[in-house]
């Protein structure tokens, strides 16, 4: 490969780190340095949620730390565990399967079972900075289906829509995400992404290799995007959420305004005029009608589906309506509560869509005012494993304001017995903005999902000591470094820094090279004066583009100044670094007479 000079510039060059071998290009894929297996991986000896323990996922190998809120590396190399999404969804040989279906909105309906009792085990993969486990939207379903007795969930797409990157920043009562995924992309066709909300605004996106892309969701908001070049990709994007997704407030509206507020953006096809019928008996025996007020009958539907158990099916309604069985009897893990709160609001007049991913299913209602709303119905398998890029953090989702029955209590109790004072964890999240989270359904055919319940400060507590030791432990250097930075600004603004200001100049010989091999460096170091420099020493690091934090560089070396200030030299960059777009980072620390100085 041929490396090119780059223009001088003040500040650190940017290069894109390529294999020791050459590309391997063919119709669909663009293989870097060598073929490997992202599903060659053993799981069985990650640590689960009910130990306490944190999670042993590891990064991409060579991929550094860093710190909350900023940017993911652009390595296009998977890291343990990572979930690699394709035009038909994941590209996956069973590692991901889920009891629900294809984690691809587009493939086949979900089917109501009789399978009620929990499991022992699940995985997920957090896809998103801070993580909003175990709640990613990977498939969402809008569509209900009655054929012979069997009640389905399906997609019903509408007309595709193009979803505009709007750069800025976030909006009053906005949070902002990370999302990054690892994409074998086909030219022009649509790939599904796992989303965190409906109407989240896209406002950066990354890409490695450098190329466009667009992005489209359908009807029930399942987000996908349209790569223009075919090969392995990496896409990091930034996303702005509005809170009262997670958390917002039910008003007291009429039914009127439920009608009103139909639109291509939250209307759901009606039901099956036989569900509706059975639908109508099964909520005239909850108590719950139209004759109530939409909150009321809304968290009295909520209060109900909370209070299911995961347990056998009872052998005495085999054979009956299965809806109005599991319903009735109150029995079922979170994607029997879920599709079967679903059918019932629906019947009522609430927009409702059924949501899963390879851990867990859940629903979203939407509520004039406040837009779509997440709502977790409950349960918990007895472990999680858990995997994330380093330094990830847990969503703080905000206090639950929905009722919390019996058998709800029972579950939380059943968690802090196994995996510890709830209490505590809260507090550990506040400290990382986290907050206690859970998954509730294993992969494997054999095995049917469970489902956990939410604490008081709305997320599940199923992953309480998982999720946050693993959150904490990421963040906690980062905490550290931004106090003492802080420190140290307040410090210097007392007292006003008289020395000389410095600037580092440099230029690299190509903006391209192999991992392997060598990066030249040619430079000078003076004060802003012009007087050079001599006999300094210049520290050179890697670092993701954007990253500000230390604990995110990767060292390359120093190079030392002459008489004339100039400094000149070839670095190697280390086997180890993952292949991808990296900044170089160019520091001196200063001394006596002369303030330190940072090309970036």
């Amino acid at each position: 490969m041929l490396g090119r000079r780059i223009a001088k510039m003040t500040g650190a060059a940017a290069i894109i780190l390529t294999a020791t071998a050459v590309w391997a290009q063919s119709n669909e894929d663009v293989v870097l340095h060598e073929y490997f297996n992202p599903w060659d991986v053993d799981v069985s000896t990650a640590s689960s949620a009910a130990s306490g323990s944190p999670s042993t996922a590891k990064p991409p190998s060579g991929q550094p730390a860093r710190a909350p809120g900023e940017p993911p590396g652009l390595s296009v190399n998977p890291g343990e565990d990572e979930v690699i999404f394709g035009a038909d969804g994941p590209v996956d040989p069973g590692i991901t399967s889920t009891p629900y279906g294809p984690l691809d909105p587009r493939q086949q309906s979900s089917k109501l079972d009789d399978r009620t009792d929990r499991v022992d085990q699940l995985d997920y993969y957090a896809n998103f900075e801070p993580s909003v486990v175990p709640y990613k939207r990977v498939v969402v379903q809008n569509k209900v289906q009655y054929n012979a007795g069997d009640y389905l969930l399906a997609l019903d797409e509408g007309r595709y829509r193009r979803v505009a990157v709007e750069g800025g920043g976030p909006r009053a009562g906005e949070e902002t995400f990370w999302g990054s995924f690892l994409v074998r992309a086909k030219k022009g066709e649509r790939h599904p992404l796992p989303s965190v909300a409906p109407s989240q605004r896209i406002l950066e996106v990354q890409a490695e290799p450098d190329t466009s892309v667009r992005f489209e969701r359908d009807r029930a908001h399942n987000f996908y995007v349209v790569p223009q070049k075919a090969g392995l990709l990496r896409l990091n994007i930034k996303l702005a959420v509005p809170k009262a997704y997670f958390n917002g407030s039910f008003g007291d509206i009429d039914w009127s305004d439920l009608s009103r507020s139909q639109s291509e953006a939250n209307r759901t096809p009606a039901l099956p005029s036989s569900v509706n019928t059975v639908a109508a008996n099964v909520l005239d025996s909850l108590g719950i009608s139209r004759q109530m007020r939409p909150k009321d009958a809304l968290t009295g539907l909520v209060e109900y589906y909370r209070n299911f158990e995961g347990r056998k099916f009872p052998d005495k309604l085999r054979g009956k309506d299965l809806y109005a069985s599991l319903s009735r009897e109150q029995v079922g893990v979170c994607r029997h509560r879920s599709l079967a709160f679903l059918i019932s609001a629906r019947a009522l007049g609430i927009s409702t869509r059924y949501i899963y991913n390879e851990a867990h299913a859940f629903v979203e209602v939407y509520w004039p005012k406040t837009g779509w709303r997440r709502i977790d119905l409950g349960g918990a398998a007895n472990e999680l494993n858990y995997s994330s890029q380093a330094g990830g953090t847990v969503h703080d989702a905000g206090q639950d304001n929905l009722p919390q029955p019996p058998n709800y209590q029972n579950e939380l109790d059943r968690m802090r017995e196994r995996g510890g004072e709830v209490g505590e964890a809260e507090q550990e999240g506040a400290e990382s903005n986290s907050s206690d989270a859970s998954g509730a359904d294993s992969a494997g055919e054999a095995s049917t999902p469970g489902d956990g319940p939410t604490t008081p400060g709305g997320e599940m507590a199923e992953m309480a000591d998982a999720a946050k030791q693993h959150a904490m432990e990421g963040a906690a250097p980062h905490l550290e470094e931004a106090e003492s930075d802080a420190s140290q600004a307040s410090e210097r603004h007392e007292e006003q820094d008289r020395r000389a200001k410095v600037i580092i100049d440099v230029e690299a010989d190509t903006s391209e090279v192999f991992r392997g091999n060598a990066l030249g460096l040619t430079g000078s170091l003076f004060t802003q004066q012009g007087q050079p420099l001599a006999k300094r020493e210049v520290r050179v690091m890697l670092a993701p583009p954007g990253s500000k934090s230390e604990q995110a560089t990767i060292e390359l070396g120093t190079l030392r100044t002459d008489t004339g200030g100039r400094f000149q030299g070839q670095l190697s960059i280390p086997d180890s670094v993952t292949i991808g777009r990296w900044s170089v980072i160019l520091t001196y620390a200063g001394d006596d007479e002369h303030q330190p100085a940072r090309a970036e």
